[in-house]
């Protein structure tokens, strides 16, 4: 993602919480059209989908950078097998054993999946992203 791109919805996101003054879980989700953000939805007062990957990270791997993303399992694929690759191409990522790689947040076949990938730079955290996913 571009740094501007980055820039401009962190700036919009803070004079919204300025203004609205949130109490509680929420988020905001962002559409990119030639890369410039657009603000789609302002979710506030419930969990999203962000949630996760950082009460995970919080939880196992407080210093570390991170990248997270869906995609969808193949419904002949179950988190098994997935788990499997990971360890053979030397990419899983054991909570309270390993310092990087990736792990299955989110797995139901043929439903929807989220993974995140753990390391000490953000370029590291999307190289293993791009491991799993090949």
């Amino acid at each position: 993602v571009p740094k501007t791109f980055v820039t401009h919805s962190l700036t919009t996101c803070k004079k919204i919480i300025q203004h609205i003054k949130p109490q509680g879980p929420g988020g905001f989700d962002f559409l990119s059209q030639d890369g410039v953000p657009y603000l789609s939805d302002v979710n506030t007062g419930r969990f999203n989908g962000s949630h996760t990957p950082k009460l995970f990270i919080e939880a196992y791997a407080p210093t570390k950078k991170w990248y997270c993303w869906k995609k969808l399992p193949p419904r002949d694929f179950d988190v098994w097998t997935c788990w499997q690759r990971f360890q053979e191409k030397g990419i899983a990522f054991v909570p309270g054993q390993s310092s990087r790689g990736v792990f299955p947040l989110i797995f139901l076949r043929g439903m929807s999946g989220q993974f995140i990938a753990v390391a000490d730079s953000n370029e590291e955290a999307a190289a293993l992203a791009g491991q799993a996913d090949s």
